[in-house]
């Protein structure tokens, strides 16, 4: 203390890559150079031009401007927040992540004697490692950070060492297992979230029916990183033989399907157990957490469903394994307000049915996937916090365990030409005019359903390309046209 005025420190700063995280830096570095003390500021190659004015003894402030990797969907030239929505910052902090080796490089050239941070959980092992101390220097205020200290999360990582792996964050990979329901419908956005994975370096081993296979592993982006471990479907009581996915059978069987798929146990336990991956995402199978605790296992219920869809079914205590239509009809209580009147039509009510109706001793739709929803460590969703975070929330406080949201996973664009029919057909229209609607393999209308939907998109006046099933009781789509209708659209529908 006696010759505390006499001694100069070196100080690093390395804050979060936005002007509102910046900024406050620069402040505290005009704070601690007016005091004689030498700053080094790590921050983006082009922040650096828009905040040096701020500085105020220049000759005691550096910057070390740093490359933005490129990143997938970040938009090129991106490099702090102001360039980039919302929705993408996500991105931004993986790139943010990407500059560690600069950082490395720089600090450990420098030796400062502290190094501010706060974004980067990775700083601290760093700073430690050259001899440095690491303090998180935060924006926001102490009573803010008290608040929004976390609980369920960490009790939730705690146990996969979350310290240690996030000191190591750069070499540390992870093994997920995925377990999706027999429907392509489940099977390809599971493949969509594994190519995400697999982009980071983590392993992925993918479960499905055998058959599958062949039909979806064009859309593995990383083979050397997902590993197909193929199943073999039980033969069932009036489920067809050879019939493996929901696309192989009417609407009618699927429950005879969902018999079969839990019969796949034992398969399933025998893989895993050897596999002992670190996560395993499923969505149909109420018996995956209790088999993932047993092989020491996260079990991660991952929806294809929406937030807000998910959170109309929440049961109350009482009525889990007796839901009604009628209890389906109603949202549950304090569901988050919103300004669309849930009131089902009848074909809707139709599908309720089907949902709450159990299958002999196989237990309905709807309380299977509760009891995933149940007893899972986490579930996951593929949005964003900003387009739902009232549902998030009300699922996080509901079943009292951890949300996690992926955003949309969209796949990769493809690079395949496409069919010479469909280019000259798409030729003749405008960019951004022809409407385009599909209902997927597994909905089939009715006559009169399908024949109005046409109509819709006949009197809307765009060029249209609908995607659609053979209806109920015909035997081609074309014997189901209203009188008239291919005339009418010729060349435009």
């Amino acid at each position: 203390m006696s010759n505390s005025r006499s001694t100069k420190l070196h100080v690093a700063m390395f804050p979060w890559f936005a002007f509102g995280h910046i900024t406050p830096y620069l402040h505290l570095s005009n704070k601690l150079t007016e005091r004689g003390h030498r700053v080094s500021f790590l921050l983006p190659k082009g922040a650096k031009a828009k905040v040096e004015h701020l500085i105020l003894y220049p000759n005691l402030i550096y910057f070390y401007p740093l490359l933005v990797p490129c990143v997938d969907r970040l938009p090129p030239g991106a490099e702090t927040t102001s360039d980039v929505p919302l929705p993408l910052r996500g991105l931004l902090r993986v790139a943010f992540d990407q500059t560690q080796d600069q950082v490395q490089t720089i600090l450990s050239s420098l030796k400062p004697d502290f190094i501010f941070f706060d974004f980067s959980p990775w700083m601290p092992a760093l700073a430690h490692q050259i001899g440095s101390k690491a303090i998180c220097y935060s924006i926001v205020t102490p009573a803010t950070q008290a608040c929004k200290s976390v609980s369920s999360q960490v009790d939730f990582f705690t146990k996969k060492k979350i310290q240690a792996k996030m000191s190591n964050s750069r070499s540390t990979k992870l093994h997920v297992a995925m377990f999706p329901w027999f429907a392509f419908g489940h099977i390809t956005p599971y493949l969509h979230l594994s190519n995400k994975l697999t982009e980071r370096g983590h392993r992925v081993s993918f479960l499905l029916p055998k058959g599958a296979q062949a039909k979806v592993e064009h859309l593995i982006l990383y083979p050397n990183l997902i590993h197909f471990y193929p199943l073999l479907v039980p033969s069932v009581d009036k489920l067809p033989p050879g019939a493996e996915t929901a696309s192989d059978i009417p609407l009618p069987l699927h429950g005879h399907l969902r018999v079969a798929f839990d019969q796949t146990q034992d398969q399933v336990q025998t893989i895993l157990s050897s596999l002992k991956p670190d996560f395993i995402f499923f969505n149909f199978s109420p018996w995956m957490p209790a088999l993932a605790h047993q092989i020491g296992s996260k079990a991660i219920c991952y929806s294809i469903v929406t937030p807000a869809a998910q959170a109309l079914t929440i049961p109350t205590k009482e009525k889990l394994g007796d839901m009604t239509v009628e209890d389906f009809m109603q949202p549950p209580p304090d569901y988050p307000p919103s300004c669309v009147r849930i009131k089902p039509k009848d074909y809707e009510i139709a599908q309720l049915k089907v949902f709450a109706k159990a299958l002999g001793t196989e237990m309905s739709l709807y309380v299977r996937i509760t009891y995933g929803l149940i007893q899972s460590d986490a579930l996951a969703y593929r949005t964003y916090h900003e387009f739902e975070g009232p549902y998030c929330d009300y699922l996080r406080q509901h079943y009292a365990k951890p949300v996690l949201l992926t955003g949309p996973v969209l796949p990769e664009a493809s690079a395949t030409k496409l069919d010479e029919k469909w280019t000259n057909w798409l030729c003749n229209f405008k960019q951004g005019t022809v409407v385009y609607c599909a209902f997927g393999s597994q909905n089939k209308l009715q006559k009169d359903q399908f024949q109005e939907l046409l109509l819709g998109f006949e009197l809307c006046g765009q060029p249209f390309l609908v995607a659609l099933s053979t209806p109920d009781g015909c035997a081609t789509i074309e014997e189901a046209f209203s009188e008239g209708f291919e005339e009418r659209v010729k060349g435009k529908g």
